[in-house]
């Protein structure tokens, strides 16, 4: 079994677009989602790995996550942790509602769930995930958003 990682190694290929501010993966702990703002996310489209217990989490502190990373633009949420698809379907819902009940058009958001993974294999896993169409960026940053 091979890894990602180990696949693109013996490519000879490298993984730029998962290198985020000054050549480094942008990692954040915090304790719960209220801890979480606009300032602390790129200001730049960026995928995002977003790791938590989320059967833990209230459906609030779910939806306003999910409203946070979508109205700041991520590209990629994918969440790891137990029961990962949670917040998969809370930021699908948020951009349900601005696209279909707002109209309001942007790129769709890509978001996948892995649950009880490690953010290690999450970052090989979206070595290989690119941009839907209309985000118009060949860089970007990626950030790992530890909560609990």
């Amino acid at each position: 079994h091979q890894t990602c990682k180990s696949i693109l190694k013996r490519l000879g290929c490298s993984r730029p677009f998962l290198i985020g501010e000054n050549g480094m993966l942008i990692r954040k702990k915090i304790k719960n989602v209220g801890e979480l703002g606009p300032g602390d996310l790129p200001d730049v489209p960026y995928y995002v790995i977003v790791s938590a217990n989320f059967a833990a989490l209230e459906p609030d502190e779910l939806n306003n996550l999910a409203e946070l990373l979508v109205n700041t633009n991520a590209m990629h949420v994918a969440a790891c942790g137990n029961q990962g698809t949670l917040c998969d379907d809370a930021v699908d819902w948020v951009c349900v509602e601005r696209e279909v009940l707002r109209g309001i058009e942007r790129p769709s958001v890509a978001t996948t769930w892995h649950d009880n993974e490690t953010i290690e294999d999450v970052i090989d896993f979206l070595s290989f995930s690119f941009p839907f169409e209309g985000w118009d960026i060949e860089e970007w940053p990626t950030i790992v958003i530890q909560i609990g």
